[in-house]
């Protein structure tokens, strides 16, 4: 049933998505013809208004031809429609894939995206969500309208924490690795650049770069797997521009283009030297790729040999043994930075990553920083399908037997998983103390799986309570328990040799538990000349001399570096 809208005529429908229908209408007063996209009175309304409101608000902001133009937002009802510009006579590009263009027609439409998506950087705003079926193409011109601003951001970075497919903003076919939340990278303009690699692939070589069963899988491929060269997929494709797509396409934002007008100038000059020689010679990526933008390098310095020792741990954990990994620094020395650069590893082996902090203010509440980090493993748990927590319910409740109450008690969240449960007997304290170890030991090895480790990493871990350095005693102390990697990061200058966590890796070790140590140096001279020289892209004299002075101060601590270069807040 179409909608009664006081000023426009409704003509037809032209698609329904989850959340909204677009319908061609007319506007009464001036006979002009209009797009009008339109909520359904469904649940998440609200949230769903909010979204359409600031693609309404985007809209409105940006200067260029090459984004589709919005009129007015109106109320309807209990919805809400947007009313745009009717783009007649162009079409989704996802219809036209197929359709057989010829390499200069290619590169032509590429550039026009790569303006297009450049216009909408230049004006500090990241799409976050490129494929085809968001660019409109009037086959004929060429002319392209990019649409849907809904997740669209302003901010010039945002961190993204990770995800279940069905949580993350984007079409997973096309979202690059720091979208999926599992590449401790923020999100910037470099993932719309991404995003426009996977939509390249797709239209010069009428395949998607990655196809799998289940969206879990195609996020592995995104992070782990590299793209058949398109110039292997067709013959036809010359090198240069099979590189120009793999350049977008790279897994590490820093190795891609830093701006689409960058990739707009190799685009350009492959059409300039198609159309001069017939032919397209190699030609060196990226040397008009101007820094448009302050990135604040992602990538870690210095720190190669701590990344491959935690890797080999890791992989040992992988093969089913259980390690404790201690990081031991001064605050600010970067063993933070340093596990969650190790992010990508955990998730590459389909690994789960947990994580709490504890607190110095906190340290007499009883499994404070275990709470928060069963609490972030059960959030995740509950993201997932209905079949899978099925699942979850019935090897969680054959774990613990008759003790789910206990699981509740700690982890209230869990009853969503579990249910009600029955109240528990009363015992004796050391009776009840030692239900509780086995449970929560029974409870771990339910979740952990030979195809899914589990890492959990605990920070500040010199503030640990005693109750929870005893449960990890036990823990450690039981040769079951497989698929696990603890990691804690500490403060070694505020440890002395009778602190209660000194004590409890000792036990831990007299038990068998394998405890290995990664003390985390400051980062050399070299290291940080590195950081600097990639984060103002100056000549090597003058970031030399900003190293020798910011070294002076720091002394290779980057955390302090960080916070001399950052914004006030």
């Amino acid at each position: 049933m179409q909608p009664s809208i006081n000023d426009y005529t409704i003509n037809d429908m032209i698609a329904e998505g989850k959340h909204t229908i677009i319908y061609r209408a007319r506007r009464k007063n001036d006979n002009t013809s209009v797009v009008i996209k339109l909520l359904k009175s469904e649940d998440s309304l609200l949230k769903n208004a909010k979204r359409l409101s600031h693609e309404f608000d985007l809209l409105s902001k940006l200067k260029t031809h090459r984004v589709v133009k919005a009129y007015d937002l109106v109320p309807i009802q209990n919805s809400l429609l947007m009313v745009m510009e009717d783009l007649q006579g162009s079409s989704p590009m996802d219809q036209l894939i197929e359709k057989e263009w010829t390499l200069t027609q290619k590169l032509d439409l590429a550039i026009e995206i790569a303006t297009a998506i450049g216009d909408i950087h230049h004006q500090h705003i990241i799409h976050k969500d490129v494929k085809p079926q968001n660019i409109l193409v009037k086959p004929e011109t060429h002319e392209i309208k990019i649409i849907d601003f809904g997740i669209a951001s302003q901010l010039s970075r945002e961190v993204q924490q990770a995800l279940m497919p069905e949580q993350i903003e984007g079409s997973i076919a096309y979202v690059s690795p720091e979208q999926t939340g599992r590449m401790n990278r923020p999100v910037d303009y470099r993932s719309d650049i991404y995003s426009l690699g996977v939509t390249l692939y797709q239209l010069f070589t009428h395949k998607l770069p990655f196809e799998a069963n289940t969206p879990l899988e195609l996020i592995h491929l995104h992070i782990a797997q590299q793209p058949i060269p398109p110039n292997e997929m067709d013959s036809t494709i010359p090198k240069v521009v099979s590189d120009i797509i793999l350049k977008c396409m790279s897994k590490e934002a820093e190795h891609r283009y830093h701006s689409a007008f960058g990739l707009k100038y190799d685009l350009e000059m492959c059409r300039k030297q198609l159309s001069k020689n017939n032919s397209i010679p190699y030609f060196p990526l990226g040397k008009q790729d101007v820094y448009d933008h302050f990135h604040e390098p992602e990538k870690i310095f210095g720190r190669q040999k701590e990344l491959n020792f935690i890797h080999e741990c890791f992989q040992e954990v992988v093969e089913g043994s259980t390690i404790l990994l201690t990081l031991n620094g001064y605050a600010g020395v970067g063993k933070s930075r340093l596990i969650h650069e190790a992010q990508r590893d955990y998730f590459s082996k389909r690994a789960r990553f947990i994580m709490a902090k504890f607190d110095q203010f906190k340290r007499n509440i009883p499994y404070h920083g275990l709470t928060q980090a069963f609490s972030m493993l059960i959030q995740q748990i509950l993201s997932e399908s209905d079949e899978n927590l099925e699942l979850w319910r019935t090897r969680i409740l054959e774990a613990v037997g008759s003790n789910g109450q206990i699981l509740i008690d700690l982890i209230p969240e869990i009853k969503l998983i579990i249910g009600e449960q029955a109240p528990l007997e009363k015992t004796s304290p050391q009776d009840n103390a030692n239900r509780f170890n086995y449970t929560l030991g029974s409870f771990l090895k339910a979740l952990l799986l030979p195809e899914s480790p589990l890492v959990i990493f605990f920070e500040d871990f010199q503030w640990a309570d005693e109750p929870t350095l005893k449960l990890l005693e036990y823990f450690f102390g039981d040769p079951t328990i497989k698929y696990l990697l603890l990691i804690v990061a500490y403060r070694d200058n505020e440890i002395a040799p009778f602190h209660p966590m000194s004590v409890a890796l000792q036990e831990i070790t007299q038990k068998g538990g394998k405890v290995v140590d990664l003390p985390i140096k400051p980062l050399s001279m070299q290291s940080m000349k590195e950081m600097i020289r990639d984060s103002f892209y100056g000549p090597n004299v003058q970031t030399e001399e900003l190293t020798s002075l910011l070294y002076k101060k720091n002394t290779g601590q980057p955390l302090l570096y960080h916070a001399a270069h950052s914004p006030p807040v």
